[in-house]
């Protein structure tokens, strides 16, 4: 796969260029904080196109545990004693 298409893709999915190393550019998604290296070739192999993408477009699994942990306090509600604790857990 050619960079340039490469980073086309990134940038449509909302990824920016956080900066650039001696042989790398580093590429963050702002929706998972995610960063990922691209190499300076002019060639990228598919498969490391495709590890690329999969690395920067999955949720961190801190954001599934914070989701969850969302739904529980909305299905249950917590005393305000222990809601300082869960909030000081989950940051």
């Amino acid at each position: 796969m050619k960079r340039n298409n490469l980073l086309k893709h990134l940038r449509f999915n909302g990824c920016y260029l956080k900066r650039e190393g001696a042989s790398h550019s580093l590429w963050c998604n702002p929706q998972t904080g995610h960063s990922e290296a691209v190499p300076r070739h002019t060639e990228i192999p598919n498969r490391l196109a495709k590890k690329i993408c999969r690395a920067s477009f999955n949720k961190k699994k801190s954001d599934n545990v914070l989701e969850v942990l969302g739904d529980i306090k909305a299905l249950h509600p917590v005393p305000k004693a222990r809601a300082l604790f869960v909030s000081a857990i989950s940051v």
